[in-house]
């Protein structure tokens, strides 16, 4: 079955918060500073933002055709 891939990562993002859970951290060191970054974001944000999409979008160059939605503002 092909899914379209905004709906493909929205499956593996309900996944993932079913696995381990609606907190996402990521960590980064700087690579100037070594600085040391932790970031957090709730799944469920991410989710509520693919959520909001109105009608696709088809844009052809050449011989690549692209679709996508536009979130509502």
């Amino acid at each position: 079955m092909k899914l379209p891939i905004g709906r493909r990562d929205a499956l593996l993002l309900e996944l993932r918060e079913k696995l381990f859970g609606a907190e996402l951290v990521g960590v980064v060191n700087c690579p100037e500073c070594g600085e040391r970054l932790q970031v957090s974001q709730n799944a469920v944000d991410l989710q509520s933002a693919s959520d909001d999409a109105t009608d696709v979008e088809t844009v052809r160059i050449d011989d690549y055709t692209v679709h996508f939605s536009c979130a509502r503002q």
